[in-house]
């Protein structure tokens, strides 16, 4: 229910019960009333303390407080004043007033008819104390219900209402019932806005989005219609879905709109996206002056409507401060980046994507620099709210500089402060706001400028923009982005704060807070403001007029373009002689003098340029109040051409040389590019490139020769070229170490060398006329001007004539390599040597030189190398190796050298096994399903072993293995299991060792976390874990108490995941639930409500009618059985009597009252705290009968006798009237009316003849008739 709270008020008086609940000393009745008409409900409370009143509209119906409902009270007295009813307006409403002591509460129903029948309950004066609905006074949430704390005098209603106010038109404008909602969603969610609304003649629905008809926007196969236009629904929502929907309600009486905003999350699509490949081969070019607008275009369509993506060099383009991203009204999807920078280069890709496919379109955008380069540019800043923001830059010597926020210039003052000091130009935002967020622009007077970005950090996290131009009929929409949800949020439009209605959507969705002014007038231009606690983001909404106030002169062309000298006059046509207006340039002022003159000549306006120059190029706006027109101005700059160069031919030089190549342009501020063989050069340590007046110089400070070829000075539309030619100088051999024989024994090392006459000097070597090449033996080394032939080893055949050629000059040397006489020098030993089988045996010893051959024999026979053997030769080592050696490689050895050799006696024999090496020799525990390696080292490798368990020997098995490796021997237990246990011997023959293992089930771990469900009474409630073994067991308790099966509850095992599922949960079921597995435990912690008790059935929502004596019932279902109800009568609850019987079946309620009386007519209501619902008991008494009609009614009488025509009806208090002949009969002198119980008489107390006629007593629901003769006083 929405409610609108009376606080109570500090005394109160009379009618008050010290100490007591609050009390309804009057109940409001029910009330109907016209449309456009008034309605008060009031009723009478008493209670100790005053109680709190609030007023609710039953069925979660938000009421719509303002100017049109409000509050009010006088002492004990309340009442809500509904004013200009409507028909939604119908339906039940509740006082409902609470102490301390208690509650309590009363309803009355309103009904707005379109006849002209009113009834209104009469209003008292409540002129010393007012409570209407406010207004918003904070601005803690622009969509949350009204509150009701400020108060506001509303307009007094007049009670005295003409007939002409009951004359109704039957026909009347729509009304909205029901406002569509505004919604967000993630993308392929289904989106449904709702809107009903009632008039007459029946009004006609239309949709809109973004101003557009749905007809121009959507396919129907992305939404739907219902019947009747009442709900529009959108399947699977994209991002272009997002935007302002308007439903408009029209008849021939009127129309009216509500609006609503869909935001659509930027999640990742599912399916084909035009991703960034290759670029289409046609690639178009752009380019934009630095520090102007680019805007980029392009056109696509398809079905279903294709989702548009602009990426920039591969990475996707968001909208920010200098990107601005949306469709025109021509369809076209446009890209609009705001003052170009220099990082703004690169490419753009237009990527377009639906169900069908996707295609791409691309851009090449340049930027071009303007001016003369600022020696130190700005950089970008950002600081926090509230801290100062300090931009510097240095600028050209003696250039005048101005700054400029955006396209508004700024001034020196409080917040702003600019500085100069020589080059160096500062300007310092004092106490940076949000709206100091944006672009700043150092420009000087000859145009150059440098840009740079300042980001204020602060709650506000994306800003409004600057402006926003509209136009008039259109929607304004506007979004904001908080750092947090905060609560203290709010909008106003030049300071009055903004509350929704039906042409203002207020939304916030988390930290997305959305403005939307729907069909903008003249009257809502101004300053937009969003307000984040004490932060706020300004912008500053345009309203373009219908119908354009200002135009260009007849046949002005709005695009020119212009050569340089030339005047040129740009016209417009105002509405009137006296209209004032301003000429803007690029969106700076243009002020007359000089070249620029301004002109008024009647409607007509002129802007006259006596003498262009290339700077004037730009977009010239004519404005009036918030209407303009613009002309775009283009003059090109003269064409650059090269009147004198320093030469035109061949430029030679020699390396190390500096080289020069000049021209001179025509102009000094041509921009010219240098190139080598067709790649642009850049500057360099070893190359500049200056720029002097009009001269061009290409200078390179230490010519070489791979900067030799062809050079271009491009101007654009000129160019000239250099070949350049760079020669080394001739290389001459200063020195040399020898030019005679050089004579050296195999083995030793050669080094060839001399000195040339520069250092990059290249040589060759040969031998014997063929190129020496680098290896392994051979080095060639170069040392500035030295240059070497080493040759590490020298061997035989690299004798020879060698020969270092510079080109220019060589030198020769003759090489003699001889081989020296082989000697054994030294050996390992001359005697005897004994080894053990198995043992690696090694004999060695050293000859004379290195590359010396010999042979190795046993027992006269050569050795020839195998598996065992090998022959190594290290320098002039040389050495046999029997890796293992056997009892068979006893005998003597020889090693020859040819022209010498040493003899070696060799004995092998077989050593007794041992065990020389244990893992352990003690206990091995283990757990079950790991696995068990014992192992040793025995003392050769060919020892064979056996392996025991208990004094049962070992066979190798699927779970068992023995393994031999070299000298190592184990046995592995794969899994280990507890019978696996037991003292293991490993048995050598000669030794052996002993090994206990002990193998244990490993401990029980629960693996799964503990958790808290939460579930409403009925659902099913499964709990699991899973332990970290199949066979482990486990118990499941509730508060301490174990669980079994039973047809409720379920425990499943299957593997090592155990459930407990009770199939249908009760509220007994909260508590703690462990699942224990001896070794660990975990616990769920289970809370189970019931549902929302709510009303499914009843048997009657209107009046009941009965008769007094008759019995009542009232009767209802609810959802659920266990559900505890309340009754009430006009607000006061229902105490079971003798008459009165309270009765609950299950989900049925009965009320039932065994004999009626009158006072038991009233409201009833049946509440479930969740729900209720109301009853209307109407008792009324029988129909009165006259029990004695059927006597004899025929009375005479004498004149002066007393007549008495009596009755008996059916009940006591039954009232009847007397007629005589048509005419009424009242008590008088002469006749007396009498009640006796359920007797009634006519006693006329002396007759008279003109009393003969017809009486006739009147019950009401019976009547019976006399026939009364009186005659004459009888003869004596």
């Amino acid at each position: 229910m929405a409610a609108l709270s009376l606080p109570p008020q500090s005394s109160h008086v009379g009618l008050e019960m010290p100490g007591c609940a609050p009390r309804f000393l009057s109940f409001p009745r029910a009330v109907t009333a016209s449309i456009g008409t008034h309605a008060v409900l009031r009723c009478r409370i008493s209670g100790d303390p005053p109680p709190s009143v609030l007023w609710e509209r039953v069925g979660n119906i938000r009421l719509q407080l303002g100017d049109r409902c409000y509050a009010q009270r006088d002492g004990d007295w309340y009442q809500l004043v509904i004013s200009d009813l409507r028909l939604e307006d119908s339906g039940h409403y509740m006082c409902r007033a609470s102490n301390w002591s208690g509650e309590g509460y009363a309803g009355a129903k309103l009904t707005v008819t379109l006849n002209s029948t009113q009834v209104i309950e009469p209003r008292i004066d409540l002129s010393n104390e007012v409570f209407p609905s406010t207004k918003l006074s904070n601005m803690s949430s622009s969509t949350s219900e009204p509150s009701a704390e400020t108060i506001q005098q509303p307009t007094p209603l007049d009670m005295t209402n003409s007939d002409d106010q009951h004359l109704e038109d039957p026909n009347f404008p729509p009304t909205f019932l029901l406002l569509p909602r505004s919604q967000r969603l993630t993308r392929d969610q289904n989106g449904e806005f709702t809107c009903i609304a009632s008039g007459k003649p029946e009004p006609a629905i239309h949709w809109e989005k973004d101003g557009r008809s749905l007809e121009e926007i959507f396919d129907r196969s992305h939404y739907q219609l219902s019947c009747g236009g009442h709900t529009l629904s959108i399947f699977h929502v994209r991002p272009p879905d997002a935007g302002v929907y308007v439903c408009r309600a029209s008849n021939s009486v009127g129309q009216c709109l509500a609006a609503a905003v869909l935001l659509v999350d930027p999640t990742p699509r599912q399916g084909p996206e035009a991703v960034p490949g290759d670029p289409p081969a046609q690639v178009k070019v752009f380019t934009v002056n630095e520090g102007k607008h680019a805007k980029l275009r392009c056109l696509v369509t398809g079905k279903p409507r294709p989702e548009i993506v602009w990426r920039k060099d591969g990475r996707a383009v968001s909208p920010g401060r200098r990107t601005l991203i949306y469709e025109d009204r021509d369809g076209h999807f446009i890209l609009k980046v705001l003052f170009c920078r220099q990082q703004d280069r690169g490419l753009y890709v237009c990527g377009a994507s639906n169900s069908a496919g996707n295609t791409l379109s691309a851009v090449m955008l340049h930027v071009r620099e303007v001016g003369d380069r600022f020696p130190d540019p700005l950089r970008d800043i950002a600081v926090r709210e509230g801290q100062d923001a300090i931009l510097e830059c240095a600028v050209p010597e003696g250039s005048r500089t101005s700054w400029y926020l955006e396209d508004q210039r700024l001034h020196p003052g409080k917040r702003h402060h600019m500085e100069e000091h020589g080059p160096i130009r500062r300007l310092i935002i004092r106490g940076a706001r949000t709206d100091d967020d944006g672009v700043y622009v150092c420009q000087t007077h000859r145009g150059a400028q440098c840009i740079a970005e300042v980001t204020v950090r602060g709650p506000i996290v994306k800003k409004l923009p600057r402006r926003l131009e509209v136009a008039e009929g259109g929607n304004a929409a506007f979004c904001a982005e908080t750092e947090s949800e905060v609560e203290q949020i709010g909008w106003t439009h030049d300071g009055h704060i903004l509350s929704e209605d039906h042409r203002t959507v207020v939304k916030s969705f988390g930290r997305t807070h959305v403005l939307v002014i729907v069909g903008v007038t003249q009257k809502d231009a101004g300053i937009i403001q969003f307000h984040a606690g004490l932060s706020e983001s300004s912008c500053h909404l345009r309203v373009k007029a219908k119908g354009s106030s200002i135009a260009p002169a007849s046949g002005e062309p709005s695009n020119r373009t212009l050569d340089a000298g030339q005047p040129v006059c740009l016209s417009c046509q105002v509405p009137s002689s006296g209209t004032k207006v301003r000429w803007m340039k690029d969106g700076q002022e243009v002020e007359a003098g000089g070249r620029f003159s301004l002109q008024s000549d009647g409607r007509m306006r002129r802007l006259l340029i006596s003498s262009l120059d290339p700077l004037d190029s730009g977009t010239y706006t004519c404005h009036l109040g918030n209407d303009s027109t613009s002309f775009t101005v283009t003059v090109p700059e003269p064409p650059v051409k090269i009147i004198n160069t320093s030469s035109n031919t061949e430029h030679k030089c020699v390396s190390g040389e500096p080289l020069v190549l000049s021209c001179e342009v025509s102009r000094e501020k041509a921009h010219v590019r240098w190139y080598r063989d067709g790649v642009e050069v850049e500057e360099s340590e070893n190359i500049r490139l200056e720029s002097d007046g009009r001269h061009r110089r290409l200078i390179i400070t230490c010519a070489r020769a791979e900067d030799a070829g062809e050079f271009v000075c491009n101007a654009g539309e000129d160019s000239v070229f250099y070949n350049v030619s760079i020669s080394e100088p001739p290389v001459k051999i200063i020195n040399t170490s020898d030019d005679t024989e050089h004579k050296c024994v195999s083995g030793e090392p050669v080094v060839l060398n001399c000195e040339l006459s520069r250092e990059n000097a290249r040589v060759r070597w040969y031998r014997d006329g063929v190129k020496v090449e680098e290896s392994e033996n051979i080095r060639l080394e170069s040392d500035g001007r030295h240059h070497r032939l080493v040759i590490t080893c020298a061997k035989p055949e690299d004798s020879g004539e060698y020969v270092c050629d510079t080109g220019d000059d060589s030198v020769f040397y003759n090489v003699t390599v001889t081989e020296p006489a082989v000697k054994i020098v030294n050996t390992s030993d001359d005697v005897e040597h004994k080894f053990v089988s198995g043992e690696s045996v090694v004999l060695s010893c050293e000859v004379s030189r290195e590359n010396a051959p010999v042979n190795w024999y046993k027992d006269g026979v050569e050795i020839q190398e195998s598996n065992n053997i090998r022959m190594e030769s290290h320098g002039r080592e040389r050495r046999l190796i029997i890796s293992a050696a056997r009892p068979e490689d006893s005998g003597e050895f020889v090693c020859d050298a040819g022209q010498d050799s040493i003899f070696y006696h060799v004995t092998v024999t077989d050593p007794p096994v041992k065990i020389v090496n244990t893992d352990d020799d003690a206990e091995h525990r283990h757990v079950t399903g790991e696995c068990v390696e014992l192992s040793c080292e025995v003392s050769r490798v060919n020892a064979l072993v056996h392996w025991y368990k208990d004094g049962e020997e070992l066979e190798e098995s699927e779970n068992i293995a023995i393994e031999v490796d070299g000298c190592h021997r184990r046995l592995i237990i794969r899994s280990a299991r507890t019978q696996d246990s037991g003292e293991f011997v490993c048995d050598a023959g000669d030794d052996s060792i002993f090994y206990n293992v002990f193998v244990k089930d490993p401990p029980v771990k629960i693996i799964t976390p503990s958790g808290t469900k939460e579930l409403l009474s009925g659902e099913r409630l499964e709990l699991s874990c899973e332990v970290s073994r199949e066979n482990a067991e486990v118990y499941w308790y509730k508060d301490d108490e174990e669980l079994q099966e039973s047809e409720n509850v379920i425990l499943e095992a299957d593997g090592c995941l155990h459930r407990l599922v009770i199939l249908s949960v009760q509220t007994a079921d909260s508590g703690e639930f462990v699942c224990n597995a001896i070794d660990d435990s975990i616990i769920f912690n289970v809370t189970v409500t019931d549902p929302p008790v709510k009303i499914i059935n009843t048997d009657d929502d209107t009046e009941h009618k009965c008769v007094s004596g008759e019995p009542v019932v009232l009767s209802c279902e609810l959802s659920r059985e266990n559900a505890h109800v309340r009754w009430y009568r006009d607000g006061v609850e229902v105490v079971e009597s003798e008459n009165i019987k309270v009765e609950s079946d299950g989900r049925h309620h009965r009320l039932v009252m065994m004999c009626t009386k009158l006072e038991d007519s009233g409201e009833y209501v049946c509440d479930t705290g969740d729900d209720s619902v109301f009853y209307s008991v109407m008792v009324t008494e029988p129909p009165v009968k006259i029990l004695n009609a059927n006597d004899d009614t025929d009375e005479r009488c004498f004149s002066g006798e007393e007549l008495v025509l009596s009755c008996e009806v059916s009940r006591e208090n039954a009232p009847v009237r007397w007629y005589k002949d048509g005419e009424r009969k009242e008590e008088s002198e002469r006749i007396r009316l009498e009640s006796d119980g359920r007797y009634r008489r006519l006693v006329i107390l002396c007759a008279q003849t003109q009393d003969s006629g017809e009486f006739v007593c009147d019950a009401g629901d019976d009547s019976i008739f006399y026939n009364v003769t009186v005659t004459g006083q009888e003869a004596l």
